[in-house]
């Protein structure tokens, strides 16, 4: 089974690419800094793609600094002599805190896409 769950910060905003097929697919490249199991002042950055609406949500929310829960699977290409591995994702959840702290209900608020087109294939604290 080739299933992966990351939850971590964007590194940066996101960068959108349309490709060159009749669809017009939109990809959406980003970058996502995990926060290390066993020292929590150590970071894994995770190189990630999305595509169709999912990658169309990232462009108009995914902001440096983001919260964010990925969901998705491995993928591995060649380029030359060296293999490299990007993550690609099923489904993306971008986590936003509720600044209203007058609110009662001060709950995090989500919003979670399905990428339904995924067969068409800095120094910032972590939490």
């Amino acid at each position: 089974m080739n299933k992966c769950l990351f939850t971590g910060r964007l590194t940066k905003d996101v960068n959108i690419n349309t490709l060159k097929n009749e669809k017009k697919t939109k990809v959406a490249y980003y970058t996502i800094a995990v926060q290390d199991d066993f020292d929590y002042k150590k970071a894994n950055f995770i190189n990630c793609q999305t595509f169709g609406k999912s990658a169309d949500y990232l462009e108009n929310y995914g902001k440096k600094g983001i919260y964010i829960e990925f969901e998705g699977k491995t993928s591995t290409y060649k380029t030359g002599d060296t293999f490299n591995t990007v993550f690609v994702s099923n489904a993306v959840k971008l986590i936003f805190a509720n600044s209203n702290k007058k609110d009662n209900n001060n709950d995090d608020k989500a919003a979670a896409v399905n990428n339904d087109d995924a067969d068409n294939d800095d120094e910032k604290p972590l939490f």
